[in-house]
Formats: structure tokens, sequence, C-alpha cells
């Protein structure tokens, strides 16, 4: 062959592998393939358009996720959509009974990421995302929705107008007086021997982890401008879902209406705040109302979690006091008031708030109720055994031992990890109360005295 042909004939060629290269590479801008999970979906029944534009960060791309994890990763990504020059556009297939997450990576905060909760019953959804200069938060709305969308973002709106000022005086105080010092010094140094490479020593590492974990599961890693912080919050955090429980209420059911009771039920367990109320909603509005669909799956794990709540019986267990004797709670109760207790030597507070119910338990004695104490020990029981021997208590009073692998009883008390817990239960074994006040543990004695 001539070589002008030869030269001819390579540019050609390469003249095609930049038309393919060009038109691959359009194709993985606008479609992400290698994480694309929805064409094994058949609940995917329509389709609908994302778009939208973002001023203020630049993320690589946006994502869509089913609501449920609040921390996605690779198996549960459904769908990526790139960003170009401040928007994205993308025809998504998506199901009329699913609630999602559209998730934007926010890059200053350490590829975290913000969502946008969206239902499918639009046929195009335009979302807005702004991060101000100086801004503490990023916006993320939805332009003109509609139907689901409509009730969720109505809320949505609605409290943040309603709560506006209170939430700024909250970000006042931790701007005054907690950024810098929310965590106490003993608690940092503990951290960083635990968690930097340069700590060569492993069973100083190891102890250094475990004081965290002990820490922060009796709140004791708080300053006290860190703690009031948190509490703020937390009181906070219960207006917000007394606020929600109303506008539920004035609603008929939706999707829109389940992800709030979802969403809310997620909140209120770990605030133990009308806990009944949003399960009792989802039990008898919400279950199977919209099939088998994640949001479905999500809410019964989440109540597999929680398993006692105010309003419920006792969950039974079987533990060893400190002469190896097994103690069954229901044997020990048989048909009493009672005060369950959860505690561990190592929480400075759990100490504190024993000793109250001590005080109150003496007063009044077993007469008026009984208190079975579960110490919630880490790897041995020495410490445990040593204030056992130090203290003196009124009959009625049980002491057991919850060492690994046992802390499942905490687990079903909805305490997870956390070191504390009282729960108040009347003579027909009905948790009347969490985590109560002295004031009402008092008034629960003398009530119980009288009879």
């Amino acid at each position: 062959m001539k070589p002008s042909k030869i030269f001819a004939w390579s540019i050609a060629a390469l003249c095609a592998l930049i038309i393919l290269s060009l038109a691959i590479l359009a194709l993985i801008n606008s479609h992400d393939t290698g994480t694309d999970n929805w064409k094994a979906d058949e609940r995917n029944n329509k389709t609908v358009h994302l778009a939208g534009t973002i001023s203020g960060l630049k993320p690589k791309n946006v994502r869509v996720y089913l609501y449920g994890n609040h921390h996605p990763h690779a198996d549960t990504l459904h769908y990526t959509i790139k960003v170009k020059h401040g928007t994205f556009s993308a025809d998504v297939p998506l199901s009329d009974n699913e609630a999602y997450f559209l998730a934007i990576p926010e890059e200053r905060h350490y590829s975290a990421y913000l969502f946008q909760r969206f239902f499918a019953d639009q046929d195009t959804i335009l979302f807005e995302v702004n991060f101000p200069k100086n801004a503490r938060d990023i916006n993320v709305s939805i332009s003109n929705p509609s139907g689901n969308n409509l009730t969720y973002c109505f809320l949505k709106d609605s409290k943040k107008k309603r709560f506006e000022k209170e939430s700024a005086e909250i970000d006042d105080y931790y701007d005054r007086y907690v950024d810098g010092h929310q965590y106490t010094e003993e608690y940092e140094k503990a951290l960083e021997l635990a968690y930097n490479p340069k700590t060569e020593d492993k069973a100083l590492r190891d102890s250094m982890v475990l004081l965290c974990s002990q820490l922060s599961m009796s709140n004791e890693h708080l300053t006290p401008e860190g703690l009031k912080y948190e509490q703020m919050h937390d009181t906070l955090s219960c207006k917000r879902l007394d606020y929600t429980r109303e506008y539920i209420e004035s609603q008929p059911p939706s999707l829109a209406g389940f992800l709030i009771v979802a969403e809310s039920l997620e909140e209120a367990i770990p605030l133990n705040h009308d806990v009944p109320f949003w399960i009792d909603t989802y039990r008898n509005v919400y279950r199977k109302k919209f099939g088998d669909c994640f949001l479905q799956q999500y809410t019964e794990d989440l109540l597999k979690r929680q398993s006692v709540y105010e309003g419920t019986k006792f969950y039974d267990f079987t533990l060893p006091d400190a002469e190896g004797n097994r103690l069954a709670l229901s044997q020990l109760i048989d048909g009493k008031p009672a005060v369950i207790e959860f505690w561990a030597t190592w929480c400075g507070s759990c100490m504190i708030h024993r000793d109250m119910i001590d005080k109150v338990h003496k007063k009044y004695g077993g007469e008026a109720f009984t208190v079975v104490c579960v110490a919630n020990e880490v790897r041995n029981d020495r410490q445990w055994r040593d204030e056992l021997s130090k203290e003196e208590h009124a009959p009625g009073w049980y002491d057991c031992l919850a060492m690994e692998p046992n802390h499942y009883v905490s687990a079903e008390y909805g305490l997870g990890r956390a070191a504390s817990g009282t729960f108040v239960i009347d003579e027909n074994g009905i948790i009347l109360k969490i985590n109560p006040s002295e004031e009402y543990l008092r008034q629960f004695a003398e009530e119980h005295f009288r009879k």
C-alpha cells in the first residue's frame, strides 16, 4: 500500500477513535453505568426527569439513593448524575411507591453527604442547591413541588420558619461558648492517643479506645458548655417532634406521611420522646400500605432495635448476681412495682443516678418498689465487686452483672452501647417512665407505698 494511503487510513482511524471516545465520554458524563443498579429493579415503573443547579460548591456528581441508608455505600447506590458547570440533568427510572435521597457530596466536609428527600410523583423535579459564603448550612430545595413532594417540603419549610429563632439562639451559643471547647481535655487526649498512627504501643492504644468509649457513653466526654449545647439541641428536637405530630395528625395518609413518620420515629427513639405515638401511627396506619417498599423494611428494622418503650411490657432477662446465682427479672419483680437501673462503675453520671435511686428506695423500702440493677461492665468485674462491697441497700434491691457477651440486655432496652438507663415499671409489668427525675421517682414511691 502506498504511504499516502496508509497515512489517510491512519488519519481516518484516529478520527474514528476520537469520535468514539467522545461518545463514550458523553455517556459517562450523563450516566455512571458502574454504579447503576436500576435495570435489575422491576419496581421502577416510570421515568422522572431530575435536574438542578448548584452554587457555592463544586461537586463532581449528585447521586440518587433509596431512603433508608444514611451512610450510603456502593451496594445501595442507584444512580449517579454528573455535574457540569454547576448543573445536572438526567432521566431516571423511579418507583411511585418509594422515597428517595438526592445526595450531594459536600467537599467542605470531607466527602460527607447532604440529602434532599423526594418522591417520584412528578414528571420533572427541579432542585436548587446553594451554599452561600459564611453560611452554616447548605440549602437544598425543590422548585414548584406537588403531590408528596409538596406535603414533605411544606412541613420542612414550616418547621424551619417556626423554629428559626430558637435555632439561631443555639447556633449563637455554639459560636460563643462551644466552638473549640466542646470536648473535655481528657477525652481529646485519649482520642489523640487512640487513633494516632504514631501511637505504637498497642496496649496503650486499646486502653485509650476503651476510655473514649466509656467517656462518650456516659456523656463525660463533653465540657459543661458542650453538654448544655447538646441539651439545647435535644429540647429543640422534642419541640420539632411535637410540631410534626400535629402536622401528621392533620394530613391524610400518604407516602410523604410515611416518610415523616419513619424519620420522626428514628429521631424520637434516642430522645425517648413520644415514641408510642410514632410506633402506633406506623403500625395502625402505614404498615404494608405501600407494599414491601424499602421504607417499609427500614421502619421494621427500626422497631427491631426498639422492643421496649413507655407503654410496653418489660423485657425479661436472666443474669448472675455477685455470688453467681442466676436471677430472672420476672421472678424478682413478681407482680410488684419496680425500677430497672442500668449502670456501670466506670460511668460517673451513672454513679450519681444510682445514689439518687438508692436514697429514694431507702426512704420507702421494698414495700414501695423493687430495684433491679444491671451493671454493664467491660472486660472484668473487679471494680463492680469492689463497689458492691462498699454499699448497703434496703431490702428489695438486687444487683446483676451484664458482661460480654450479655450486652444484648441493654440492646433490648434500646440503650445500644450506652451504659445508663432507668425504667419505672408498674405492678402489671408496664413501663411507665424511662429515665425519670428524682421528683417523679418520689411521687411513684409515695403512691405505691400508700397501697
